[in-house]
């Protein structure tokens, strides 16, 4: 789990799971573009100066992990069972993502592209709106 500034809680399901093929580091849960993700920054961190020649970010989402994961017939409902039978993670790079379960590779394929998820506008705030008022504010943009 996760909160954030808010106090809205996010869970992750698959904590752990992600490795970086780059560095070695697990991949650290990270809510992006309202979705469970995962990244990497390779040991970098916002204290610390930037680096000469920097590493790009890895990113992994939990939706596509589990369309990877099925491609080595390993279901939504399975997974729980597998990891908790079986040392598995999957290694993640910018281009390509392996399956170890065991130390056996199972699966070295292209991670899978998903859709994007559609960017949610919220209304202007105008000067004789209140901050939650939205009916207000969609009638002040129609003037």
């Amino acid at each position: 789990m996760h909160a954030t500034a808010n106090a809205t809680v996010h869970e992750f399901a698959m904590t752990g799971l992600f490795g970086c093929e780059r560095c070695g580091r697990k991949l650290e849960p990270h809510w992006s573009r309202c979705r469970p993700a995962h990244r990497c920054r390779h040991g970098r961190t916002s204290s610390r100066t930037r680096w000469q020649r920097p590493i790009k970010n890895i990113y992994a989402r939990e939706d596509q992990a589990m369309a990877f994961l099925e491609q080595a017939g390993i279901t939504a409902a399975d997974l729980v069972t597998v990891v908790e039978a079986h040392r598995m993670i999957i290694w993640c790079d910018h281009h390509t993502w392996r399956l170890e379960i065991d130390g056996n590779v199972v699966v070295t394929n292209d991670p899978p592209r998903m859709p994007p998820v559609p960017k949610q506008r919220t209304p202007r705030q105008t000067a004789n709106t209140l901050p939650g008022d939205r009916v207000a504010s969609i009638e002040a943009v129609g003037q």
